[in-house]
């Protein structure tokens, strides 16, 4: 067993070297791209990679908008880059940090999602659809997460994108829950864990199952509740996880 933790480690921090030194190139490379477009790829990669202060981010923001003005309004490449990086550049404003700021991740998230609508790519506009759910549940507007959701479920089905099915359901879950129908967000919970279990998601799933429980506690349904405590609880051990990730 440890001689397996320790492969697991080397394995992990392998693959960070490896990512950083790729990061690393691209930024080199950088001086001498060609021209705007190459400049934006490179931007967008060094991004996709890791942008730990939102700096490449920005970068990629104002070079898009810029390329934008300039007889590039309609390419897919450039507001899909766009909207790329304002989503990256919102979750830095989102991250846990001295910069957390949940409006301003917001307020990008938004963009984001006006960069991606732009471009007409259904995936890239349902996974911002998806995931900005979260923020309207959050801040009291559950028919808005509501609609969200249920524009982005058909191309995830389409797509067979369990990872984000799983999203999905959990976020009409939510919404339904916050509305105060617990019977649909049953369903909807029921839903995601089918997809987390088909997935192998022992987190997802855990996180489910303690959020099923908590319905049932809410409904007054005491034994049922403990019942799917227990189970997350079960699954989060068997995760070597922490529950942490409850969804209510």
């Amino acid at each position: 067993m440890r001689t397996l933790l320790v492969l697991m480690l080397v394995l992990v921090l392998g693959h960070a070297a490896c990512g950083q030194s790729r990061r690393d190139s691209l930024i080199a490379q950088l001086p001498n791209a060609k021209d705007a477009l190459q400049r934006l790829h490179l931007l967008s990669s060094i991004c996709s990679l890791s942008d730990p202060d939102g700096r490449y981010s920005l970068a990629t923001i104002h070079l898009a908008d810029s390329l934008i003005m300039h007889g590039h309004a309609h390419d897919t490449t450039v507001l899909v880059s766009k909207g790329d990086a304002l989503w990256q550049f919102g979750y830095y404003r989102f991250d846990p940090g001295p910069d957390r700021n949940e409006d301003s991740a917001f307020h990008y998230y938004k963009r984001a999602s006006e960069a991606y609508a732009a471009s007409g790519d259904e995936r890239c506009i349902a996974f911002a659809a998806s995931n900005i759910a979260r923020f309207y549940i959050d801040r009291g507007d559950a028919r808005e997460a509501l609609r969200l959701v249920r524009s982005a479920l058909p191309v995830h089905e389409k797509w067979h994108n369990a990872a984000m099915l799983i999203k999905d359901h959990g976020n009409l879950a939510r919404a339904y829950y916050a509305l105060g129908d617990l019977e649909r967000s049953i369903d909807q919970q029921q839903l995601a864990l089918r997809y987390a279990e088909e997935k192998h998601a022992v987190s997802d799933g855990a996180a489910i199952l303690h959020n099923i429980g908590t319905i049932y506690k809410d409904e007054g349904q005491l034994d049922t509740a403990s019942a799917y405590f227990s189970r997350a609880i079960a699954a989060f051990k068997s995760g070597n996880d922490a529950p942490d990730r409850c969804i209510m």
